[in-house]
């Protein structure tokens, strides 16, 4: 069921979210203090809720279109509760809402590799993939000078006018800038990228060329190397392309014009 007034239930839920995913106040509280009109499905057994996930407003950009959709966000369940289809059944009412809704997508980060088979089976497909490097040419520790600070307004806008990307609708960047800067994130722009940038632990993430020309190509020609085989962004060392999101289309034209890997969601350093 959808909660009419989830501060109301802020205790279980924040007690739930931290059994589930092991974070603190200072990451959830946000969730309840900036996003207006949050919308939390829930399951109660004897008038406890025992398993939730919460919807935040997003937006795809593919093709030329944008599209308006929901991200589906820290579903969990009590560990006692688990097993009975409660989590299930509260996915397939969030696909109802989002539909009654007009939004042509639900997305998601799975927490875990197995949760792919679990959201598979409730019409997800893996749509985004995140390519992940150890050696990243554009920034190391001796260019920190060449990197300038961007303020939140310049990074979003920026981000919301990629193509074939994911993006955060307007509604949800006051709580995604409110965790990022929890985690020690600020937004950054050098050697013609924008990007997020730890300087406690050097992560640099969610890289997106200054110029959306110049972006198409980057991704191409990074997706193109990893097809070749290469193993990082500039052929030495690092990681694989791996799955990073999933999406569930709910419109005719998603489900038409997009096929897994289109979506470009994140490229970090870890």
């Amino acid at each position: 069921m959808l909660l009419e007034n989830p501060v109301l239930r802020r205790s279980e839920l924040v007690s739930l979210w931290v059994e589930a995913f092991g974070d603190d106040a200072g990451f959830i509280d946000p969730i309840f203090d900036t996003v207006d009109d949050l919308k939390v499905f829930a399951h109660k057994e004897d008038g406890r809720i025992v398993s939730a996930l919460y919807l935040l407003d997003a937006g795809l950009n593919h093709n030329g279109r944008s599209y308006d959709g929901f991200y589906v966000y820290s579903c969990a369940t009590l560990r006692s509760f688990r097993g009975r289809g409660f989590l299930s059944a509260l996915v397939e009412e969030a696909k109802s809402f989002a539909k009654e809704e007009k939004k042509d997508f639900l997305s998601l980060v799975p927490g875990s590799r197995s949760l792919y088979d679990f959201y598979g089976k409730l019409g997800f497909q893996t749509a985004m993939h995140k390519f992940l490097t150890e050696n990243v040419c554009f920034v190391s520790a001796a260019e920190t000078d060449c990197i300038k600070k961007l303020t939140k307004e310049e990074y979003f806008s920026k981000r919301a006018g990629t193509d074939d990307s994911f993006v955060w609708a307007e509604s949800s960047v006051g709580y995604v800038d409110r965790t990022l800067a929890y985690d020690d994130f600020v937004y950054c722009s050098g050697n013609g990228f924008i990007f997020l940038y730890n300087s406690v632990s050097g992560q640099v993430c969610d890289l997106i060329a200054d110029s959306e020309k110049d972006h198409t190509e980057a991704v191409a020609g990074i997706r193109a190397r990893f097809k070749d085989g290469l193993r990082s962004l500039d052929g030495n060392h690092g990681k694989v392309m791996v799955p990073y999101g999933m999406l569930c289309p709910l419109c005719e034209e998603l489900r038409r014009d997009w096929e897994p890997g289109d979506i470009y969601m994140n490229i970090a350093m870890e």
